[in-house]
């Protein structure tokens, strides 16, 4: 039996006496994963949800009538996108519930939220902030922001359909 001392402390002691726990811990650690990735990924998408606002409303007080189409289309796939990551069940997959996961399915998990943050990353780009200074030029580009946000929100379905055994 280890002693507290050796193993780091008493919690981690009594931790590693109750039998399971420590699958138990890998678990919510992949629950705690996933929630953070979507947290991040709301959080991201309501900013770029604001900024396709705000661009929208520059381009009705400059009559681009065809730009305001575009970037109120953007602002709507945006919301779409946003409410199918917040509706998304937590931990409703037997990957989270798995002793030992998968590693060809874990494996594709992360390249795909890899691919998910590299869409989200370039949307940002073509919807840089105008408030914000910059070295580069500002570059408004609704037709490459809503490509990646397509691209996003493939990729998105293709990580549920993994997560619900459709490989």
């Amino acid at each position: 039996m280890a002693e507290p001392a050796k193993s780091g402390g008493i919690i981690d002691w009594l931790k590693s006496m109750i039998p399971g726990y420590s699958g138990y811990q890998e678990f919510e650690s992949r629950r705690e994963d996933d929630r953070k990735t979507r947290k991040f990924l709301i959080e991201r998408l309501q900013e770029y949800k604001r900024l396709s606002q705000s661009y929208t409303k520059n381009f009705l007080q400059s009559a681009q009538l065809d730009q305001i189409a575009k970037g109120e289309k953007l602002r709507a796939d945006i919301d779409m996108l946003q409410q199918k990551i917040e509706a998304t069940v937590e931990g409703n997959s037997n990957w989270f519930t798995q002793s030992k996961p998968d590693a060809a399915i874990s494996l594709k998990m992360s390249q795909l939220d890899a691919g998910i943050v590299a869409d989200l990353e370039r949307l940002g780009k073509f919807l840089a902030d105008p408030e914000v200074p910059s070295l580069e030029p500002l570059v408004v580009d609704l037709d490459k922001a809503s490509e990646s946000l397509n691209e996003m929100r493939t990729k998105w379905e293709r990580r549920n359909s993994i997560l619900r055994g459709e490989t």
